[in-house]
């Protein structure tokens, strides 16, 4: 039997990025009972930056769980034998600088960041150490961004706060899933030992902030990123991805939903759904 589980990221109280997208579970469900989906969800939710071209997503102020009873109330009546509920960071990103890599640049602990050129690239040194590669060469954004950058620790009690204010600690599963899989090599093996499971990419574009974590155990990677990858051709266990967030490519909308219901006929009786902590 290959196992497989649906993740979900970004189900928020957003009003672009919301529990909708719960409706597609059930028309699976109502299919195929057994499904097990992951849903990943920041505990407050904040995108703070435009970008010219594409719908609006800003809010005004973070989207706390705890401000939104109705939201946190689906959650808490989901079937748990269907359902549970990730980590999937606090704002998501960093306020006033991005929307999607909260824990790219996360310390372990309180220092000093400046911003110095080398070899012709902007990077930012945190007490003599350098971060990964800074991709923004505008020198205000920058310092602004290390200003911004939160502690590990710090940043972990706030989600568990957020989540307790919500009355949801019985709901949230201890797993993490960084916002748009980015995480430094630094603060990995910190998260790998607070959660009992990280849900993380195998693409190069992320594992080369991660760092050798080879000898970590309990690493799960979405190996078919929706629309990325063909799931119709996909082999072994499958960690699938999907997102809540209407305007991203991977959204659970009803044509991928369709596509999905499709795959699971095909190979009906071929497939153990499973939780996330089981596909370790």
């Amino acid at each position: 039997m290959r196992r497989m589980n649906i993740s979900i990221d970004d189900i928020s109280p957003h009003s672009l990025s919301g529990v909708g997208v719960l409706d597609r579970c059930f028309e699976i469900l109502a299919v195929h009972p057994d499904v097990k989906f992951t849903l990943f969800v920041p505990t407050a939710y904040w995108r703070t930056v435009y970008i010219p071209g594409r719908v609006d997503t800003r809010t005004d102020a973070p989207l706390y769980i705890y401000e939104h009873p109705a939201f946190c109330d689906v959650l808490q009546q989901l079937p748990k034998a269907n359902f549970e509920v990730g980590f999937h960071g606090r704002y998501h990103g960093i306020p006033g600088y991005s929307n999607n890599d909260e824990m790219r640049y996360m310390l372990l602990q309180d220092t000093t960041a400046t911003m110095e050129l080398v070899n012709n690239e902007f990077v930012v040194i945190y007490d003599g150490n350098i971060s990964p590669k800074i991709e923004d060469t505008n020198t205000t954004n920058i310092l602004n961004m290390c200003k911004r950058v939160e502690i590990f620790s710090k940043f972990v009690l706030n989600m568990r706060n957020d989540v307790e204010k919500a009355n949801l600690t019985h709901v949230f599963k201890n797993i993490l899933r960084p916002p748009a899989m980015y995480m430094n090599s630094e603060v990995v093996p910190a998260a790998a030992n607070e959660f009992s499971c990280l849900a993380l990419s195998p693409r190069r574009l992320h594992t080369s902030g991660y760092g050798d974590i080879s000898y970590l155990k309990n690493i799960v990677y979405a190996n078919v990123w929706i629309p990325d990858d063909d799931l119709s051709v996909a082999t072994g266990d499958i960690e699938l991805l999907y997102h809540a967030c209407e305007w991203d490519g991977g959204y659970l909308n009803e044509k991928r939903t369709q596509e999905l219901m499709t795959f699971l006929d095909t190979h009906q009786g071929e497939l153990e759904y499973s939780f996330m902590e089981e596909m370790i």
